[in-house]
This record gives structure tokens, sequence and C-alpha cells, in this order.
């Protein structure tokens, strides 16, 4: 979640003939974006929004990072493995762990998400996610608990929302159904707001998973067709990763 519609790159560095998203083909979707923030950041304009007040949020798998094959978070749990066993090595006895270290794919691929996920709070933790405890031995400290004090995803997305941040956002931006609720309510609000949502249909330069007009089905990243439907009813944008984006990655 980011404060300012300027982390759209919009504030950021141009190219030579100064467009402000210059990864983007022009079209809808590009110019949507460029009268969002123009409404919203021009003293004149009925809709604008003082800059303490301008929040956009973003979803992080799918829209930020890539989520296929495999979640981003998982790779980064792979190459930090060898560093927890180090410093706590009777892990290197127990699952996934032991696996992991061998650096077997097809045995690791085995495993199955549920079993790398189960022990993810060993690896990483969300700050705003995790409940922590009050204690006091010899000094009063706070302890970081093993447990969630909401779960991210779908309600819980508006409801992590106020809960960290205490203001309703005036965009949203995500890809899949755990995010409907959020860009539901960013879009809810009087003013000007803008909803978006990518759909992952660059095969050649990504990858390709919906189901979504008729997209290849997903375990990761589900954008069913009912949640396309309703952004076209409810006004959201529809970015295409394969038309609307001129370059995907910074490679490129």
């Amino acid at each position: 979640m980011l404060g300012g519609v300027a982390a759209l790159g919009l504030a950021g560095r141009a190219d030579a003939q100064g467009d402000p998203l210059p990864s983007w083909n022009a079209g809808p979707a590009k110019d949507a974006i460029v009268k969002f923030v123009h409404a919203t950041t021009d003293a004149a304009s009925r809709d604008f929004v003082p800059v303490a007040e301008r929040i956009a949020v973003f979803d992080q798998d799918g829209t930020l990072w890539v989520e296929h094959p495999v979640y981003t978070q998982i790779v980064f749990a792979f190459s930090r493995v060898p560093e927890v066993v180090k410093e706590r090595p009777e892990l290197a006895k127990e699952e996934p762990f032991r696996t992991v270290l061998t650096g077997d794919r097809r045995a690791i691929a085995q495993l199955g998400l549920d079993a790398l996920m189960s022990r993810r709070s060993r690896w990483w933790a969300a700050p705003a996610a995790s409940a922590t405890q009050y204690a006091a031995d010899g000094r009063p400290v706070l302890i970081k608990e093993p447990k969630l004090i909401i779960n991210d995803d779908n309600a819980g997305k508006p409801e992590g929302i106020h809960l960290v941040i205490g203001r309703t956002p005036q965009f949203a931006f995500g890809n899949s159904a755990g995010d409907r609720e959020m860009l539901e309510y960013a879009t809810a609000g009087a003013g000007a707001r803008l909803g978006m949502i990518v759909l992952h249909d660059d095969a050649e330069r990504e990858y390709a998973y919906g189901p979504a007009q008729g997209l290849p089905d997903s375990k990761i990243g589900t954008l069913p067709q009912s949640l396309y439907d309703q952004a076209v009813k409810d006004g959201w944008i529809v970015v295409s990763m394969k038309a609307d984006w001129k370059r995907v990655f910074a490679f490129e």
C-alpha cells in the first residue's frame, strides 16, 4: 500500500519526449491513469485531493510481483533456507527444510504449496499482519507471534487498509479474485476514483492465465470471468499486459 498516486510512476523518470508513462502503450488504460492523476492533483479541479490524502493501494502477487510459476516469496524463502539452517542446525532434519537443502527440484515440487507455506513464518513475516504479545522478563518486550491479526486477502484487504492507513484510497490496482473487495472499497467513494485489474495475457513476455477471457485456469492468481465482467460493469479498467504494456520488465 503506497501513499500518493505518484507511485504509479507519473512523478518518476519520463522518456525524452516527456511521456509520463513510457512503459505503457497509448490507449484507454494509459489515458485513464493520466486523466485521473491530473484530476486529483490539479488544485483547480473539483476532484482535487490534498497530498496527505492521496492514497493508492496495490495488490502484491501478480500485480507488483510475478507470481508464476511460483510465488516470489517462495523463491526468496529457498534462498534463505541455508542461512536459517546455519543459525538453527536442527531445522535441517525438518520438512520442508530438508528437501529444499537437497536442491532436488522434482522433490521440492512434490512437497506442494501447503507444505512450503506452512513454514513461511520461520523465513519471513509481514509486520502489519503478525500478532504481537507483551511480555516482561527483566524488561518489557513485544514478542512477534506466529499468528495473523488479519488475513490480508478478499475482505481482509480493505480491513487491513483501514487498520494501517485509516483512510479510504482513491485508487486500487489488483489482478485476481482476492482483490475484489479492495477494488469495491476504493472506488465506492465520492470524487475521482479509479480501479484497475491487470490481465495476465502475455505468454511470451510473462505468463498467460485467468481463466477470464478464455485464458488457462490457474491455482495461483485466479481472475475469474465473473470479476472481469464486474470490472466492465463497475467501470474498472482491465489492463491487458499484452496490449497495454510496452515494457513489462526493466531489463527489456
